[in-house]
């Protein structure tokens, strides 16, 4: 029953869609799969709830817009921004104020400052808390690490290297 729709949309790699394009992915992923845990539900005589997660960007203050920038699909209207506001919107975009597009915020966190998550998750549920008319919203790291595997292959270290697996554990904590 938990799924996430779209991995890194802010991503460079992923400039090719536009945030209008990805909301309506989002909304058509969303759609299906609570469709199908009803159905579930339903033909099984279960209870499972659909538990999607969004907008799994790539990095944690991701929720605003960004002209700081090469990739400006986020200028205007950031990411988070655009789901939180679009939170009610069903696909093919009728409006329906008990149907949730998403129900858990999605990120991905690398680095090694344990203090730096810490702020941020701070300033983020402030920012989703805000954006969602006074309400908070479960939030989840959906992938995280002290570095990205293409930096983390351009040093000698390995698991087991105290200056890779100590940081971990400071920001896992």
């Amino acid at each position: 029953a938990r799924f996430q729709l779209f991995n890194e949309p802010d991503h460079p790699n992923s400039k090719h869609i536009s945030q209008s394009d990805y909301l309506r992915r989002l909304q058509l992923g969303s759609d299906a799969a609570q469709a199908a845990v009803a159905d579930v539900n339903r033909l099984f005589h279960r209870s499972l709830r659909p538990q999607i997660s969004a907008p799994v960007s790539a990095g944690l203050l991701v929720f605003s817009a960004r002209s700081d920038r090469p990739d400006t699909r986020d200028a205007q209207t950031g990411w988070g921004e655009l789901i939180v506001g679009h939170r009610h919107d069903a696909f093919p975009g009728r409006s329906e104020p008990t149907w949730p597009l998403f129900h858990t915020y999605a990120f991905q966190y690398y680095g090694r400052e344990p203090a730096r998550i810490t702020s941020g998750l701070t300033e983020l549920r402030g920012l989703i808390t805000t954006a969602n008319a006074g309400t908070p919203l479960p939030i989840i790291v959906s992938e995280m690490n002290v570095s990205t595997a293409a930096n983390f292959s351009k040093t000698a270290d390995t698991l087991d290297t105290p200056s890779y697996y100590a940081p971990f554990g400071a920001v896992a904590a």
